[in-house]
């Protein structure tokens, strides 16, 4: 998110004193608003901060947009008496775009992300028409999509689109829809501390499509309904300071909006899920930087396995009908758990014979079956196997395709690693942990509608190689 140009200093409300601000890159110096030298050291004249419920000191700019500045939790925050100077770093502010009014910061109808790495989610991302005739208007096909997912915070209608540019001069006429926008428009007002579920949510999804999470937007806003108009409006915008250098692919690299259609709404609402197999959880192996691309490490293979096995484990407890590609990993599953309720009746019809055995004797029988799943590297190859002619065209190199012997030292070297044993990272661990990340795409994007015509098209993209 680019640092605001329009302001750099203003006042802050305090619970007792005056105080002024600077913001010099999201770091916001406090001083003293007193004018005489001996008032600068008199403690009943310094200034005392108190943080709201919602995490943002509230304040005014010298040009008068009203600020918030997060500084996380009320309960973590206490400053004493200041009699001259404090310094607060952050990672968000808020800025009013008007100044003619107060902003109410007690709710938003939506949240609008525009331009940065979204402009690259479209497989024509830039369109430009120059020196046409004035005859040509804006009804140029802007590809819009629309769609209503169902979250814990309500119904949220996604709406994602192209801001048009126009120039018109007397002799020529230019035309641009460069900038993507993503629009969540909120069934209920949230609330200025409950932005961030939002943002982390939209930036999980770009985190997928990208395959990076070294991401950037342009612009953010927070919209409030007007209605009269029957629409939202810009009320105040959101800086979020950047991690790392965003990513540069193109959009030939990418998984695009246009491509998937309906799917991303399916992709956000799982995004959104509060299910206890959220794969979106666990995707920290993807990469956080240009120097990350191609990294694997043991910590990495951790988090794949984890991440794949929450995926089956999602498939194999999701009420829809399940995909032909899962049907195999699901019979095994199934005659698993057909073999555990024999064996615990064979237990019971045993003690019923012969005498129950001690309470904490039978509870450990009982545990075992429990938790007692195929073995993983059983799960994966089940699966891995119905998706290998797509994940064939996901790699550039497509000489050594791992096999079931790769998979299964790869969740050796996962469990060992994980109980201190030292291992030695090689390259085959390392290809097979990249395919696995592949079957990760492939079996969400399946499970969510994506057909193996289309899937086929997606990997030729090659967006993990990039």
């Amino acid at each position: 998110m680019k640092e605001s140009d329009f302001f750099s200093t203003g006042t802050i409300e305090c619970k007792r004193g005056t105080a002024v601000f600077s913001n010099d890159n999201y770091t916001f110096s406090f001083l003293n608003a007193l004018s005489k030298k001996p008032n600068v050291y008199d403690r009943e004249k310094a200034f005392t901060l108190s943080l709201p419920d919602d995490g943002f000191l509230k304040g005014v700019t010298h040009d008068g947009h009203d600020i918030a500045i997060y500084c996380g939790s009320p309960e973590k925050f206490g400053t004493p008496e200041i009699p001259s100077y404090y310094k607060i770093r952050t990672s968000t502010y808020i800025v009013q775009c008007g100044n003619q009014a107060s902003c109410d910061w007690s709710h938003f109808e939506a949240i609008e992300f525009r331009g940065g790495t979204l402009n690259d989610l479209f497989t024509f991302s830039a369109s430009t028409l120059a020196n046409c005739p004035k005859s040509i208007e804006s009804n140029t096909d802007f590809r819009c999509l629309s769609g209503t997912i169902s979250t814990p915070y309500g119904n949220i209608k996604v709406t994602i689109g192209k801001i048009p540019h126009e120039h018109r001069g007397p002799d020529e006429y230019s035309f641009s829809n460069r900038t993507v926008y993503l629009q969540l428009l909120f069934s209920k007002s949230i609330k200025l501390n409950e932005i961030f579920h939002h943002i982390e949510n939209v930036n999980k999804l770009i985190f997928f499509l990208t395959s990076h999470k070294n991401i950037i937007f342009d612009e953010m806003y927070l919209l409030k309904w007007h209605d009269e108009c029957c629409q939202v409006f810009d009320d105040a915008q959101i800086f979020q300071e950047p991690s790392v250098t965003p990513v540069q692919k193109t959009p030939w690299h990418n998984l695009c909006f246009d491509e998937l259609n309906d799917v991303v709404f399916s992709l956000l609402q799982l995004i959104y899920s509060n299910i206890p197999n959220n794969p979106f959880c666990f995707m920290d192996f993807l990469p956080s930087s240009p120097q990350d691309v191609g990294r694997m490490s043991t910590d990495i293979i951790h988090s794949i396995v984890t991440c794949l096995e929450c995926e089956l484990a999602r498939v194999k407890t999701s009420n829809s009908t399940p995909d032909n590609k899962s049907a195999t990993y699901l019979a095994e599953s199934d005659k698993l758990s057909s073999l555990i309720k024999e064996l615990k009746k064979t237990i019971c019809s045993f003690e019923e014979e012969n005498g129950p055995f001690p309470r904490k004797t039978h509870d450990t029988l009982m545990g075992v079956f429990k938790h007692l799943t195929l073995a993983d590297a059983d799960k994966f190859y089940l699966t891995y196997e119905k998706y290998i002619d797509i994940l064939r065209l996901l790699f550039f190199d497509t000489s050594s395709i791992p096999n079931r012997e790769d998979i299964e030292n790869l969740v050796i070297h996962r469990n060992r690693t994980t109980h201190g044993t030292q291992q030695i990272l090689d390259k085959r661990l390392c290809e097979t942990a990249f395919y696995l990340i592949g079957l990760i795409y492939c079996m969400i994007l399946h499970s969510l509608g994506v057909d193996d015509t289309q899937l086929k098209k997606l990997c030729q993209k090659h967006f993990l190689s990039e």
